[in-house]
């Protein structure tokens, strides 16, 4: 390790080359590879530096400014909001590498060791506390591929090509992190390489210097082991999954300014709109099983309660009760069941505001997902999205306060009214009958030995699950909605409905894609992704998108349908069994090396 210690100036422009890596190895433009690289800089530069403080500031300023960068996409809806979050955000990569400096200068350990363990740990409390964390831009997103602007179908089928895709697909370990160690463990080595001496100096053969020896035993044994496990995991997919429903996806272009201050005729128009993509959606043959919606794309509440109340009041709330009427005709008309998002409200209390002018509002809001079936009935369970926004469906923290809250609602999120909504309770399963059709099974044949057979043309029956919005982005949550407490697996399909028009045209549609991706090989169950404005389409259970809504070679800011056949994986994970407790250990591990460090450093 050179003994030469680096200048302030020279640590901030060390950082700042990692930070427009990273930029880079994020979509757009996506260039994942960099990922495997992209911390070696920052790295050098807190080995280098003179003291952990230092570490601290000098990265803190080039993260602060990375994480304003990278939210673009928020700063239209809330400034202040994404100030507040890249200012919080910011601080766990400059802690990561403060805790490797210290464990550094105490124990002197390879970075391939120390680097995967502070990088796992600050993901980890980043994606777990503070209203139940925020897990984007983890490592291991760089490495999901999501160009799939040139292509309709079997876009995904690059992601099984080379390390990268079957090192994704250790993610059903241990989580996502999982891969995220490994690309450090990576970085770690590089930096290893440029930092200590190649041999020791004194013996008779010029040994290879132990600690330099020690780093490549670990980056050999993680990147072969990862890659052979990686390619098993691929070409087992291939041989296990079974045909599974024929799901179409419904994407439509709705401008956000038409769900928050919607005009008679902006309502009309969105409606009929979504209607022609429903009937599109049922043109092709064979028909599909299940038509998806996108997240609130019905301007009412669908609830039993919230219906009864339309029809029965005489306030400006009167006749909304054809929402659900028209939905539940056109499920009748053509057979197939729906997955609507639209909001659930019960206990409608009316408010004077102003000359005798009322107000309804119910007391209790939900972000709800609800299933049609074929004969136009409602299912009797819907769901309750569990995991919201904080400040875009909620604020948090301060419900004592009111002053603070009124304060919060007016700098830190997209309303100035209090918006909030109540939060689900329970997992909600939908049960999906749908017949395999006699061709697909044949295609199966040869590679399957008739195994089949007994189920030609008989009804099947998969289960699905439907987070909401950016509930595919939380791992915990999904993991939850398809595995049972005594870990059996009861939920074959994740269905996602989103309304990412917040964020029309920004690279936020395929950030939210990639962490999507992860679900489906966390779990080993494939999705299907409704997204107003995109990107939607369909992800297998190895992670490889399969399908997308493209539009004039577009997947985002354009409406369109996409019909798909999904596999089935009966196969459960490690992390479904063993859930975030590697971390968890990891994180306790790591807590407990850095406060030794710091103790006898002082």
């Amino acid at each position: 390790m050179p003994t030469r210690e680096s200048s302030w100036l020279r640590q901030i422009l060390l950082n700042g080359i990692s930070a427009l890596l990273f930029v880079l190895m994020y979509p757009r433009p996506g260039w994942g590879l960099l990922a495997y690289v992209a911390l070696v800089p920052m790295v050098i530069a807190t080995l280098r530096s003179a003291s952990g403080w230092r570490v601290f500031w000098t990265n803190y300023i080039v993260w602060l400014i990375w994480w304003n960068a990278m939210f673009i996409w928020l700063h239209p809806i809330t400034v202040g909001g994404a100030i507040a979050l890249s200012a919080y955000c910011a601080i766990y990569l400059p802690l990561a590498m403060t805790m490797m400096h210290w464990i550094h200068r105490r124990f002197h350990p390879p970075a391939a060791l120390v680097l995967p363990l502070v990088i796992a740990t600050t993901e980890f409390i980043r994606g777990t506390i503070l209203a139940g964390g925020f897990s984007w831009f983890y490592l291991a997103h760089a490495l999901v591929p999501t160009d799939v602007n040139s292509a309709g179908a079997n876009v995904g089928g690059g992601i099984s090509v080379g390390i990268s895709g079957a090192v994704l697909q250790s993610a059903d370990l241990f989580g996502e992190i999982t891969v995220s160690m490994i690309i450090a463990v990576c970085n770690g080595f590089i930096v290893d390489l440029l930092t200590l001496p190649w041999r020791t100096v004194g013996t008779p053969r010029r040994r290879v210097y132990p600690t330099l020896r020690r780093s490549a035993l670990l980056w050999v044994l993680c990147m072969v082991g990862a890659g052979l496990y990686g390619m098993y995991r691929l070409t087992q997919t291939d041989a296990v999954v079974t045909p599974g429903p024929r799901i179409a996806v419904v994407q439509t272009n709705v401008p956000q300014d038409n769900k928050i201050a919607p005009t008679s005729e902006s309502m009309a128009d969105d409606w009929h709109a979504l209607l022609a993509l429903h009937q599109r959606a049922t043109a092709g043959q064979p028909k599909p099983d299940l038509i998806v919606w996108p997240e609130t794309v019905v301007p009412a509440a669908l609830n039993r309660e919230a219906v009864a109340f339309y029809r029965n009041t005489t306030s400006y709330l009167a006749g909304r009760e054809q929402f659900h009427e028209m939905i539940s005709e056109v499920a009748k008309r053509d057979g197939i069941p729906i997955v609507v998002g639209a909001q659930g409200a019960d206990d409608f209390t009316a408010y004077d505001i102003d000359r005798g002018y009322q107000v309804w509002i119910p007391d209790q809001r939900f972000n709800a997902a609800y299933l049609y079936h074929p004969d136009g009935t409602q299912a009797d369970q819907r769901y309750n999205k569990m995991h919201r926004v904080p400040f875009g469906e909620y604020i948090p923290w301060v419900d004592a306060w009111p002053g603070i809250k009124r304060l919060f609602m007016k700098y830190l999120s997209p309303y100035d009214f209090d918006y909030s909504l109540d939060p689900g309770e329970r997992v909600v399963v939908f049960d999906l009958p749908f017949k395999v059709s006699d061709n697909a099974l044949d295609g199966e044949r040869d590679e399957r030995d008739d195994r089949h057979d007994d189920e030609r043309g008989e009804k099947q029956v998969a289960r699905f699950a439907t987070p909401i919005c950016f509930e595919d982005a939380v791992g915990r949550v999904c993991r939850q909605m398809i595995y049972g407490p005594d870990g059996s697996k009861r939920a074959d399909v994740l269905i996602n409905i989103t309304n990412d028009g917040w964020y029309t045209g920004t690279p936020q549609g395929p950030q939210h894609l990639q962490i999507a991706t992860m679900r489906c090989i966390e779990n080993r169950v494939p999705m299907a992704r409704s997204v107003n404005t995109g990107i939607s389409g369909f992800i297998d259970s190895a992670g490889r998108i399969q399908q997308v809504v493209l539009t004039d070679g577009q997947t985002q800011s354009v409406e369109g349908v996409a019909v798909y056949q999904l596999s089935l994986d009966p196969r459960r994970t490690l992390y479904a069994i063993v859930g975030p407790w590697p971390m968890v250990l990891i994180t306790i591990a790591t807590c407990v090396l850095v406060i030794a460090s710091w103790r006898k450093t002082r």
